[in-house]
């Protein structure tokens, strides 16, 4: 039995529907204990961030030779936010973002209701950006102060001043491959397996390379927008930045075509 198609639907996008959508998908998330993973997530670096910060205030003579300042501690946390955080989760909450309703029967419910396919699935795929978007900065910012109050704040004026660079950095990325996997997860049948290999194979592997092909990851224009930390290129695996208008220019025109192609392939598909 196919669900039929209302005349209503489609692509077209209407504002205020897709705002409709966008909060739907806010309160499904927090109703489904399953999707709880993403929360549990985001709360690791945060208590990894508690463990540093005890070893820190605790007097172990012994650990004062080999453990950093939480100044350059943070940038360390950074790199690893980038490098697992910040794909993490916008694959576990955009390749799954159609599946989910299919696997559980509420997509018919879904479709019946009086607003386009276009402007339910950008607003569920924005939702999910700004669930990511708050995981990610609460989990960044909490991690970051955690990390310089052990040391009293000792030297971390200008780490502060870079926590609006970071968070920006991590906002735009989670809007690129967050739109990214929403595509992966609409045309593959398998979008995990194809998510970890882009997430952990290709933007590890490409933004090394010379010529044109490293313009095509995520990885390659963050490392324009994220904060002069000091630490080498290699550590956000890429040998070379771009300028940050090209970097938004490549990041935002990808993000809208993924979103753009997503919108066209379930307006255009039936679902069972």
């Amino acid at each position: 039995m196919r669900v039929l198609t209302p005349a209503w639907s489609g692509a077209k996008l209407r504002l205020h529907d897709v705002a409709a959508a966008m909060m739907l998908e806010w309160r499904l998330f927090w109703r489904r204990r399953r999707l709880r993973a993403p929360v549990v997530l985001a709360a690791l670096p945060v208590l990894l961030a508690i463990l540093v910060a005890m070893l820190k205030t605790i007097d172990f003579g012994w650990l004062d030779p080999v453990l950093p300042r939480g100044v350059d501690i943070v940038p360390l946390f950074f790199v690893g936010f980038v490098r697992v955080l910040l794909v993490v989760l916008p694959l576990l909450l955009g390749a799954g973002l159609v599946a989910r309703e299919v696997e559980t029967g509420t997509l018919s419910y879904l479709l019946v209701r009086p607003l386009s396919r276009g402007s339910l699935l950008l607003g569920k795929a924005l939702g999910a950006w700004l669930i990511c978007s708050i995981l990610l900065g609460v989990s960044w910012i909490g991690a970051a102060l955690l990390l310089l109050a052990a040391d009293g704040f000792d030297s971390a004026g200008a780490t502060l001043l870079q926590i609006p660079s970071y968070l920006l950095t991590l906002v735009v990325g989670a809007f690129a491959y967050g739109a990214l996997f929403t595509l992966v997860g609409l045309i593959s049948r398998r979008p995990g397996l194809i998510g970890i290999f882009l997430a952990f194979g290709w933007e590890s592997a490409i933004p090394f390379l010379p010529g044109l092909i490293r313009n095509f990851t995520v990885r390659f224009h963050l490392a324009a927008l994220a904060p002069d930390t000091g630490l080498p290129l290699v550590a956000l695996g890429t040998l070379a930045v771009p300028s940050i208008p090209t970097a938004l220019l490549w990041l935002s025109g990808g993000s809208c075509l993924a979103l753009a192609a997503s919108i066209l392939v379930f307006a255009h598909r039936d679902y069972p």
